[in-house]
């Protein structure tokens, strides 16, 4: 399979999606099923809804921890948070408000539904990404695009009201989205994908 990001203007039909989630809750998770859920956003109108008011986190983000207040956090910091902070959360919160404000959409890329997997306290986050993995595929053999998203649960998490809007109940945690839609290109071949190593 291959990541979409350019999806063709038709919706995903309701009964589709109900078959991805039904699939994708035969995953073997650690914990059972009932420990993860789903939320599914269908249409384009609310999957916008929801990128804007992510993105606007995102904004308050970066009035928040500016160049400066994180050099000053640096002695406070793990060196691998820090550089995390600073050359990976930063500038992708960076790109994200600057996207929304051209009138593009870099978190959901104007899918037309959006999966998002979460956990209660007794499931690890692992659970709900193999589960959203598990849909993945299911989105593939039927034939529709996917790309699994991971900057939106960070904000979700960390954001009462939009967890309320979203559904979420109180106490789980979103782990990964899942952008659903039918490509609008053909890929001509797969991708070779290695891990960094193999030691035997």
């Amino acid at each position: 399979r291959r990541s979409t990001r350019r999806f063709a203007e038709r919706e995903v039909p309701a009964e589709i999606l109900t078959r991805i989630t039904e699939m994708a809750a035969t995953a073997p998770m650690g914990i059972p099923p009932w420990d993860v859920g789903c939320v599914v956003i269908r249409g384009r109108v609310q999957v916008q809804r929801l990128a804007e008011q992510i993105v606007q986190e995102y904004r308050r983000f970066l009035v928040l921890f500016r160049p400066w207040v994180l050099t000053a956090m640096r002695l406070l910091l793990r060196r691998s948070t820090y550089d995390q902070f600073r050359h990976f959360i930063r500038p992708l919160a960076e790109t994200l408000v600057a996207c929304r404000d051209r009138g593009r959409d870099a978190l959901f890329w104007v899918a037309p539904a959006v999966l998002i997997f979460h956990h209660s306290p007794y499931a690890g986050p692992e659970d709900a990404v193999i589960a959203c993995t598990y849909a993945m595929l299911a989105a593939e053999s039927l034939g529709v695009g996917t790309t699994m998203i991971g900057s939106a649960a960070p904000i979700l998490r960390r954001t009462p009201a939009l967890l309320a809007a979203c559904g979420i109940p109180a106490g789980n945690a979103p782990a990964v989205a899942l952008i659903v839609g039918y490509p609008a290109v053909e890929f001509v071949r797969g991708i070779r994908r290695r891990f960094t190593s193999v030691h035997v």
